[in-house]
């Protein structure tokens, strides 16, 4: 829907109907693809847990293996930099598969060049959609129980305003940076009877 909005101002829930029905297969083994190389990381973690050694001399002494510990601690601290980092450059791969029609190992590669030419608006966007995100949890988590209409908005602010508002700013770049021609709200103005 993003991107038929975005080319031609127009969409609607037939558009959304069509694309899904063409694009969940591919799309599940996309994520199933990035899922796999996510668990990759675990690697990670090895060197640490054959330090550690057995678990229940671990637990009987666990000053024994203080530096198994440390490079437990430190394989961790890897694995989540590289969640992020390949959460980070991958993040365009479900919208080039849905917007060019490509297949899910395409998509992989499409997103990882797409960052590669585009780091920096990537990179801000999904700043951008973190930021929302967390924004969105605070205020999650300071609203009073009791008050069950602004529980209800609260929890639907996520699913009506946030989830669209990152699928439009992520279509809106991946089509401006390829170079696909948009549509110009102005046009309108510019001819009223058309309207």
């Amino acid at each position: 829907m993003a991107k038929k909005a975005s080319e031609t101002g127009d969409t609607g829930i037939f558009d959304m109907l069509a694309s899904s029905s063409k694009n969940t297969v591919r799309l599940f083994l996309a994520v199933l693809l990035i899922n796999l190389l996510l668990l990759v990381g675990i690697i990670f973690i090895v060197p640490g847990a054959f330090a550690i050694g057995d678990l229940n001399t671990f637990i009987q002494n666990p000053e024994a293996s203080v530096n198994g510990m440390l490079a437990l601690g430190i394989g961790f601290i890897l694995w989540i930099a590289y969640i992020i980092f390949l959460n980070l450059v991958l993040s365009l791969s479900s919208y080039a598969l849905v917007i060019d029609d490509l297949g899910p190992l395409e998509a992989l590669g499409e997103g990882f060049r797409f960052f590669t030419n585009n780091k920096l608006d990537v990179f801000l966007i999904w700043i951008i959609t973190i930021g929302l995100a967390l924004i969105d949890g605070y205020v999650n988590e300071f609203v009073d129980t009791g008050n069950i209409l602004f529980t209800a908005i609260t929890s639907l602010v996520p699913i009506a305003i946030l989830q669209p508002l990152t699928a439009v700013l992520w279509t809106r770049l991946y089509l401006t940076r390829k170079g696909r021609k948009l549509y110009d709200p102005s046009d309108l103005l510019s001819d009223p009877d058309s309207f």
